[in-house]
């Protein structure tokens, strides 16, 4: 049987996902679209090609398939008010809408019945944001589709790439106080560390979690982490609105998106997404191939080139006014970065000792080659505010 349930006006392609009742072909199931929508579908009893189906987020879906609500319920009171009836004998399909004063019970399956599911593939879980109130953590879900599709299978180097690289984009996000360049401090590391502690057979579906936290500042703080995040995986956003979220940000967290996006879209990978922490939960999002294609051309613009000036503490190496350069060894999260580079014309007229202790101010400008990628560091020495022989 093909993995493709048929296309239909208007909604577009529409595959399988779990079939809970079969006889000659699929009579009760659940489908997805290319945009992320869900669908709980009924074949009706007619000579003709007719189905009942009806829209569905993915916790009624959860509570339908660990027999938490009756099928009947699904159509009779559907979430968002009407339903479907798909029919026509060749693709594409067409569709009424439907209301539920409109349902006879010919239409509609027994009351009482449950789908009964083997949830053996897909075992039962709890709502994300039960689980981030009960456990004072934060969770996130993503469910990896290869080709915008619904395979259960996925590359082991593709599905480590973008674990690395959400976990880092959750860094450069939490890390407020973002330098350029180094590592993440400690803190940092250990209170955004994300752990596996689920997998699910939604597409490649893998859960994340924080520590656990009681810390009612440290839930706060985590919550607008979640928040900015969510508003970058808002596959609604305008190239304007993310140029401008964007611009807000880091330089480190432009560039982590932009790895994120580039490791789905190397790997053909649409991205389904939802968080919660014990403060808020999040909608689910959706982000398709083409949404990722977009986005990296306006990432681009924002990661070209970048420019900010950092305070640094360290050690002033060398000063050299006739070729306009300088070497400073600066003291970063208990590494020595070596800067050298240009002098700004405000320090022409000083004079200092080196080598000497100091504390500086130095402009970094980051060039991404186009060709290779790869980030260019460009160092200016604004100003020396202390020296220490």
């Amino acid at each position: 049987m093909s993995d493709t349930f048929a296309t239909v006006k208007g909604i577009g392609k529409l595959n399988y996902n779990n079939i809970y009742g079969f006889y000659d072909e699929p009579l009760l199931f659940s489908c997805s679209s290319a945009t992320g929508g869900l669908y709980f579908a009924l074949r009706l009893p007619s000579d003709e090609e007719q189905w009942l189906a009806v829209q569905v987020s993915e916790q009624r879906i959860a509570q339908l398939e660990n027999n938490k609500m009756e099928t009947r319920t699904a159509f009779i009171s559907p979430e968002n008010g009407f339903l479907y009836k798909f029919f026509g004998n060749q693709n594409p399909l067409s569709f009424d809408v439907l209301t539920p004063n409109q349902l006879t019970d010919q239409m509609l399956p027994y009351p009482g019945v449950f789908l009964d599911y083997d949830n053996s593939k897909n075992d039962a879980r709890d709502d994300i944001d039960e689980i981030a109130d009960r456990e004072k953590c934060t969770v996130i879900e993503m469910s990896l589709e290869k080709d915008d599709g619904h395979d259960y299978e996925i590359s082991c180097t593709a599905l480590v790439e973008t674990l690395n690289n959400i976990q880092y984009l959750v860094y450069s996000l939490a890390y407020k106080e973002d330098k350029s360049r180094g590592k993440f401090p400690k803190t940092i590391l250990e209170q955004y560390s994300l752990k596996i502690t689920d997998t699910f057979a939604a597409s490649f579906g893998v859960q994340l979690k924080t520590s656990v936290s009681e810390d009612e500042d440290q839930q706060k703080m985590t919550a607008d982490v979640l928040e900015r995040l969510d508003r970058l995986i808002d596959g609604k956003e305008s190239a304007n609105d993310l140029y401008r979220i964007l611009k807000g940000e880091s330089y480190r967290t432009a560039k982590y998106y932009n790895d994120f996006l580039s490791g789905l879209k190397r790997n053909s990978i649409g991205l389904k997404y939802k968080a919660a922490s014990p403060l808020k939960p999040y909608r689910e999002r959706h982000m398709s191939t083409s949404f990722i294609n977009d986005a990296l051309k306006t990432i681009t613009c924002v990661i070209d080139e970048q420019s900010n000036v950092d305070a640094y503490d360290g050690e002033l190496t060398g000063i050299d006014f006739e070729k306009n350069q300088f070497s400073f060894m600066a003291n970063k999260n208990n590494d020595a970065i070596k800067m050298t580079g240009r002098i700004s014309k405000e320090l022409s007229s000083r004079s200092f000792v080196v080598p000497s202790k100091a504390k500086v101010k130095i402009e970094t400008l980051i060039r991404c080659d186009k060709k290779t990628g790869k980030e260019k560091y460009f160092y200016t020495l604004m100003s020396v505010e202390r020296e220490e022989k």
